[in-house]
């Protein structure tokens, strides 16, 4: 008798072969898109602020672009805000039952298409940097 099966996938996001991001770091820049904060959003998912930073940078290093600003201010008007093309790669990497339960805002600024590598099908985020 066999125990209980599971079925498993991971997806994430690679440049060129290098590893961008996963799909942890897609559900961060969505905590820190509902939460406006990295520090909210790392703790929200339960990663360390520091994990979170270094995280958030080294994609956007691989990228070349920015994928959190911060907003300078006072109070309620500072925090972390994410960029369109941080949008796209939550909205390329995370389900739609997740996707839904975030305030997420603007259009895409990537786009997504399939390509095959190899006999396996692939999901590809083009961005214009």
């Amino acid at each position: 008798c066999i125990g209980t099966l599971t079925l498993r996938r991971k997806h994430w996001i690679e440049l060129d072969g290098r590893f961008v991001i996963g799909e942890g770091g897609a559900e961060l820049l969505q905590a820190v898109d509902r939460l406006g904060s990295l520090a909210e959003g790392a703790r929200h998912i339960g990663w360390s602020y520091r994990h979170a930073w270094g995280y958030i940078r080294r994609a956007e290093a691989v990228l070349g672009v920015s994928l959190v600003a911060t907003r300078a201010g006072k109070g309620a008007a500072r925090g972390t805000v994410i960029t369109d093309v941080a949008r796209d790669i939550v909205f390329t990497l995370l389900p739609e039952r997740l996707r839904s339960r975030s305030k997420m805002k603007g259009g895409m600024a990537a786009e997504a298409t399939r390509g095959h590598n190899n006999g396996r099908t692939a999901d590809r985020l083009h961005v214009d940097a």
